[in-house]
Formats: C-alpha cells, structure tokens, sequence
C-alpha cells in the first residue's frame, strides 16, 4: 500500500475494511474524529451514517467505474451529498 506508507509518513492513518464490517468505519469515525476520510464505495447509507458521526471531516471518495450509468446512478449521487470530493475516471460524467 504506497498511499498509506506515504500518509503515515505526515500523520496517523487508520485502515478500515469496510466491506467486512461497514459498522468498524462507522465506529472509526466516532471514535477517531479524522481530518480527511479517504473512501472508495459506493454506500449511500454508510456514508451518511460516517458523515453523522464525523461532521468535521472532508470526506473524498473515488470510483474507478468507467460506466456512465453507474457513476451517475440515483445511489452514487445520493451518496455524493455527504461527500466533499467525489473522484471519477470518466471525465464525461462531470457536468
């Protein structure tokens, strides 16, 4: 993982499978109150849920689809409204 390598080197980074358990990043959230929450899913609810309990944070979230159809999907931009950076590939999508 060269991306959490590179961020522990500047601050404390704490990893979260989310997939496994959607209530550990939930729990993380509350608990640690981060700055920035880096994200790639595509869970409204969940993100909802980590927005409540971490109202600070700038949450960024990436989606490496390609699909226009998923990228613009009535849950990928319900999730877009407890996100502050939502991060595509297909730059088609954009407007």
């Amino acid at each position: 993982m060269i991306a959490v390598d590179a961020l522990a080197k500047v601050s404390s980074v704490v990893e979260v499978d989310w997939l496994r358990s959607p209530d550990a990043l939930v729990r993380a959230a509350w608990a640690w109150q981060p700055h920035v929450i880096l994200t790639q899913m595509a869970e409204p609810e969940l993100m909802r849920r980590v927005r409540a309990y971490a109202p600070d944070a700038v949450i960024v979230n990436w989606n490496g689809d390609v699909y226009p159809q998923v990228l613009t999907s009535p849950e990928m931009l319900a999730q877009c409204r407890y996100t502050d950076l939502q991060l595509v590939v297909n730059s088609d999508v954009l407007p």
